[in-house]
């Protein structure tokens, strides 16, 4: 259970959220990046609990290094639960892996792996975190191609969550769990105007409201 376990001084939780890209950058600016961050981060501190000097967020990190300097900071001082969550734009590599946007990212195919983060390094940073429980939760298209890369063996089930989402128990990470808002194929949506991306929009309002039909606490599950 998240809520609970955020609040247990061990616990980090880092948001990243790249909403704003130059123009000629070929990638559209996300306005709801911006608010998508400041309430969910909100939201952490008032309704799960999360220490607000425990909370680190990132906004439109300029390149790959300062994310991944970052996430591996984050990932090295955790102790209990490592919460990760990454909104913006997901893009795909000639080689067919999944790498984050930061702001000055080159979408161009001999471009995109020196200036974007492949999801193939924040796996390697999360397997080094000394955290007894991680959860990545990705909102960007194509996020379900993380699943498989930190997800199950051979046998193991897989389950949605979110919206359109899915989701993953992995077992090379004990008690880690991906979330993503899209299947691998799929385009993650931002409704224009709406203050929020359509995934977290959800589960923003899913934390601020409860749902009355539902236990105390709901498994990531």
């Amino acid at each position: 259970m998240l809520l609970p376990a955020l609040a247990s001084s061990g616990s980090r939780a880092l948001l990243i959220g790249t909403g704003s890209h130059p123009d000629g950058a070929g990638l559209p600016s996300v306005p709801a990046v911006a608010g998508t961050l400041t309430d969910l981060g909100q939201l952490l501190v008032e309704r799960c609990g999360l220490d607000e000097q425990n909370l680190v967020v990132v906004r439109d990190p300029a390149d790959p290094m300062e994310l991944g300097l970052t996430l591996a900071d984050q990932a090295e001082q955790a102790a209990d639960v490592l919460f990760v969550y990454y909104v913006g734009h997901g893009l795909v590599s000639p080689g067919g892996g999944l790498h984050l946007a930061t702001r000055y990212t080159d979408r161009r195919t001999n471009r995109l792996s020196h200036t974007a983060l492949a999801y193939a390094g924040v796996r390697d940073c999360l397997l080094s975190s000394p955290a007894r429980s991680i959860v990545v939760v990705l909102d960007c298209c194509y996020s379900g191609r993380a699943i498989g890369t930190l997800g199950p063996a051979a046998g193991e089930d897989t389950a949605g969550g979110g919206t359109d989402g899915e989701a993953a128990q992995p077992a090379r990470v004990h008690g880690a769990y991906v979330l993503t808002s899209t299947g691998g194929e799929e385009r993650a949506l931002a409704p224009p105007g709406q203050p929020h991306t359509a995934f977290s929009g959800e589960l923003i309002a899913l934390l601020r409201e409860g749902e009355p039909d539902a236990p105390a606490y709901l498994t990531l599950r």
